[in-house]
């Protein structure tokens, strides 16, 4: 029950029963009926991972409240918040975060809840879809600085584009220092994932931060074989891992440096397809 499934909505559903059952049990809460049977665990102290589709278990009226699991999972480590649609190829319009119809979710008090119940994650994911009430970003920093993420080891970024505006470069450069800014103040940090983010440019790749022990940057069109060379001439001795998937302006020629710069790697895994973004 590390990380118990939650799909379809009613097994989530059963698992909120099953973490209010075990509180009851347990003394934290009164107990509001006389049952001879008492449960032979604690569940609230089995859950370590929660992968919660938005949309089906936020969104909709099925769905549960978040908070009120969060409340019940004291001693959750790792939270996954997606979208069926973030594992759908670009060239599917609606598909693409922009596009996506319906009520929309954002994180709202999310890190506020979790403080508030003293959970400290160490790995989350960044999801842009829900981050549209915040354009430019500046809640990561913000939230960073909350006990709840500040022990981060693990932070994945997904669709960390800007789509549209009036000013698009200098809220693209906003963007880019807030990111930079709430990654490096991780003093923990070992393992990074971006994968589809616009706003990772030359510039931004040479500033990610140091010590990470694992890389992967997936489908972002800015980065070059060039920056990465000077990010891993600079940082990368600390590197074991290193995934490069679909980044169109990238070539082998970081290759012939790799021993020297990252001579602590073990894993290397790349591949250079790409399919052009529609317009």
């Amino acid at each position: 029950m590390v990380s118990p499934p939650l799909l379809p909505a009613h097994r989530a559903h059963w698992l909120l029963s099953l973490l209010k059952a075990s509180a009851r049990d347990y003394g934290e809460v009164p107990r509001s009926d006389q049952r001879n049977v008492k449960l032979s665990l604690d569940y609230r102290k089995k859950v370590r991972c929660l992968n919660i589709e938005v949309k089906q278990l936020l969104v909709k009226k099925q769905g549960i409240d978040l908070m009120d699991l969060l409340v019940h999972t004291p001693l959750l480590k790792d939270l996954q918040l997606y979208h069926n649609y973030d594992a759908l190829d670009k060239d599917f319009i609606w598909a693409q975060p922009q596009y996506a119809k319906g009520k929309k979710w954002s994180y709202g008090n999310l890190f506020d809840t979790l403080d508030q119940n003293r959970i400290e994650l160490k790995s989350f994911v960044w999801n842009g879809r829900f981050l549209r009430q915040d354009p430019e970003f500046k809640s990561m920093i913000q939230a960073h600085c909350q006990k709840s993420l500040q022990r981060l080891r693990s932070v994945d970024l997904l669709h960390l584009n800007v789509y549209n505006g009036k000013e698009v470069e200098r809220q693209m450069a906003n963007c880019r220092i807030s990111v930079l800014k709430a990654l490096n103040s991780l003093e923990e940090l070992k393992h990074l994932s971006i994968r589809n983010c616009d706003i990772l440019d030359a510039s931004t790749v040479a500033a990610l931060p140091s010590g990470l022990q694992s890389l992967a940057i997936d489908d972002c069109i800015h980065v070059t074989s060039d920056a990465l060379c000077d990010y891993l001439a600079t940082k990368g001795s600390s590197l074991k891992v290193l995934k490069l998937f679909h980044n169109q302006s990238m070539s082998l020629e970081f290759m012939h440096t790799l021993q020297v710069s990252a001579p602590r790697l073990q894993y290397l895994e790349v591949d250079l397809t790409y399919q052009v973004q529609p317009l």
